[in-house]
C-alpha cells in the first residue's frame, strides 16, 4: 500500500516517456509536502516574530508605550540633577555671605530664575507697580515668585474680608469659589490671570514639605494624623467607630458618628481616608513654634499688612 495512502498525504500522477513508450507512474508528494510544511513553519515563525515585534512596540510594556515614560524619567532626572547643583550653589552663596542666612532655597532658586528670564534683580517680597483696575482695593502688590515662566504677584492685604466657606460645599468647591473672587484682579495691564493664594505658593518660598518637615520627619509622624497615612474607620455593631491606621495605630474614635463626603452617615461597614492635613510655623517648619521669630525682611514684606492670625489655604 502506498505510503501516501497510509498517511493520507496528497498524491499526483505524471506521464513518463522512456524509449518512445509511455506509462503512468504514481508519485507520492513527500518532497512537495515537506516543502509545504517548511513554508508553513516559516510563515508561522514570521508571524510569531511579527507578533513579538508588534507586542514589543505596542504592548503593555512596549517600546512605543515606554518611550514617553523614558522621556519623562529622563526629564525628571535632569531636573533633579539641576536642582541638586542649584542646592550646592545656594549653600556656597550662603557660606560666602552673598545671601542672607535666613534666605530659603525656594527664595534663592525663584529669584535666580526671574533674573535669568527677565534680567533684573527682583526679590521675593518686592513691591511692584501694578494697576489692578479695581477701585475698592487700595493695597500694594508684592512679588510672590515665578510659575511657568510668569512672575506671580500677591496682594499685600486681603482683597475681600467678608467671605465664608464651610462644610461639605466649602471643601469641595472652595478653590473654585476663591478663584472666582480673585478673577477681577487679573483683568488689567499685562496680567494673564488671577487666582487665590495656595499653600503650595508659600511652601515654595519656605521650602516646607509635609513629607519632610523641619525635624526631618513627616507631619504628625507616629500619630493617627500622620501625613500620607491611610486610616480605615469602621462602624461596629455596638455603634462604636474604630480606626486602623497604616502606620500601625488603632483604637476607638471619640465620636460615634461619621459623615462621608457625600453628606451621608456611615451606618455600617468601613471607609478608608488618606491624611492630607498639615500645618506649620515658618520659624521652625514644624507644628511647634518654640517662641521663634521669622526675621527675613522679605517674608515680613509679604505679610506685613495681613491680619495677625493663622491663614487657611487650599
Amino acid at each position: 500500500k502506498p505510503i501516501a495512502s497510509c498517511l493520507n498525504l496528497p498524491q499526483f500522477t505524471t506521464m513518463n516517456v522512456i524509449d518512445g513508450q509511455a506509462g503512468l507512474i504514481l508519485y507520492t508528494s513527500l518532497i512537495f509536502y515537506s516543502l509545504t510544511i517548511d513554508n508553513i513553519l516559516n510563515i508561522i515563525v514570521l508571524l510569531i516574530l511579527a507578533g513579538v515585534s508588534i507586542s514589543m512596540l505596542t504592548g503593555e510594556n512596549g517600546i512605543l508605550k515606554r518611550a514617553p515614560e523614558a522621556k519623562e524619567k529622563t526629564e525628571i532626572a535632569t531636573e533633579e540633577e539641576q536642582n541638586t547643583l542649584l542646592q550646592y550653589e545656594y549653600e556656597m552663596a550662603k557660606m560666602q555671605g552673598e545671601i542672607s542666612e535666613t534666605e530659603t532655597f525656594g527664595e534663592y532658586s525663584m529669584e535666580k530664575e526671574i533674573k535669568e528670564k527677565y534680567g533684573q534683580d527682583i526679590k521675593i517680597g518686592d513691591t511692584v507697580n501694578y494697576n489692578d483696575g479695581v477701585v475698592d482695593y487700595d493695597g500694594k502688590w508684592k512679588v510672590l515668585g515665578i510659575e511657568n515662566g510668569q512672575i506671580l504677584l500677591m496682594s499685600s492685604k486681603p482683597v475681600k474680608t467678608n467671605f465664608q466657606l464651610h462644610g461639605r460645599e466649602g471643601y469641595l468647591n472652595g478653590v473654585e469659589k476663591l478663584d472666582k473672587v480673585c478673577e477681577e484682579y487679573g483683568a488689567e495691564r499685562g496680567a494673564e490671570s488671577a487666582r487665590s493664594l495656595r499653600v503650595e505658593d508659600i511652601n515654595r518660598i519656605t521650602g516646607y514639605s509635609p513629607e519632610r518637615t523641619g525635624d526631618g520627619k513627616k507631619f504628625a509622624y507616629g500619630d493617627v494624623n500622620e501625613y500620607g497615612s491611610e486610616v480605615t474607620y469602621t462602624k461596629n455593631s455596638n455603634g462604636k467607630i474604630t480606626y486602623n491606621c497604616s502606620n500601625g495605630l488603632s483604637g476607638e474614635s471619640i465620636n460615634n458618628k461619621f459623615y462621608k463626603l457625600d453628606g451621608t452617615e456611615l451606618t455600617s461597614g468601613s471607609i478608608t481616608l488618606i491624611n492630607s492635613y498639615y500645618l506649620y510655623y515658618v520659624t521652625t517648619l514644624t507644628d511647634k513654634n518654640n517662641g521663634g521669630k521669622y526675621n527675613d525682611e522679605r517674608w515680613k514684606n509679604l505679610f506685613s499688612e495681613c491680619p495677625p492670625s493663622d491663614c487657611w489655604l487650599r
